[in-house]
């Protein structure tokens, strides 16, 4: 299972320019990854440099139309219009996916697992780890 996973900071490239297509040409370029693993996805924050505002999730679900979408959002706040805004991870998996389980980490945690996994079946983890708001 060839796997990618990349921290697309909501598509924003080192032009500025904010590009979902450009990012799922070049994934593709890299890689033909059976998952993707794409951190600080956005819907809404238009306020993020060169966002213009749409769901990244559905935008890049639709660029990868033979992959199973997964949304793992880790903010979501009201915007000033009343819709949401949300911010997290997608991952994309060509390969059925049968259980999907979100888990905050504490600060300072450390990931531990003990139990096992049957024959046949994978574990992913895509996270995005960051610093406590003040």
């Amino acid at each position: 299972m060839l796997i990618l996973t990349w921290n697309i900071q909501w598509g924003l490239g080192v032009d500025e320019r904010c590009d979902l297509e450009r990012i799922a040409r070049d994934a593709q370029r890299l890689a033909d990854a059976d998952v993707l693993c794409f951190r600080e996805v956005s819907d809404g924050f238009p306020e993020l440099k060169g966002n213009d505002g749409r769901d990244q999730f559905a935008c890049l679900a639709a660029l990868f139309p033979w992959h199973e979408a997964i949304l793992g959002v880790n903010l979501d706040v009201r915007a000033p219009d009343g819709r949401r805004n949300r911010f997290g991870n997608l991952i994309l998996s060509r390969y059925p996916v049968e259980q999907v389980m979100r888990h905050t980490l504490p600060l300072g945690a450390r990931l531990r697992t003990r139990n096992a996994c049957r024959e046949g079946c994978s574990r992913l983890f895509c996270e995005r780890l960051s610093a406590p708001c003040a």
